[in-house]
């Protein structure tokens, strides 16, 4: 949905950045699909206004 390395994905959950990730294991990590989209929509915002 991002377009981005999951490297780049894992890196942003380490470092606080982005939507929450809830762990459903000691190895399973998931995202609510509808606060990835928000907070992925509020990127898409934030360019137009920069524009």
């Amino acid at each position: 949905m991002a377009r981005v390395d999951i490297s780049t994905v894992k890196r942003w959950a380490r470092q606080g950045v982005g939507p929450r990730p809830r762990r459903l294991g000691p190895r399973v990590i998931r995202y609510d699909r509808s606060e990835v989209m928000a907070y992925l929509n509020q990127g898409e915002a934030a360019g137009r206004r920069s524009a």
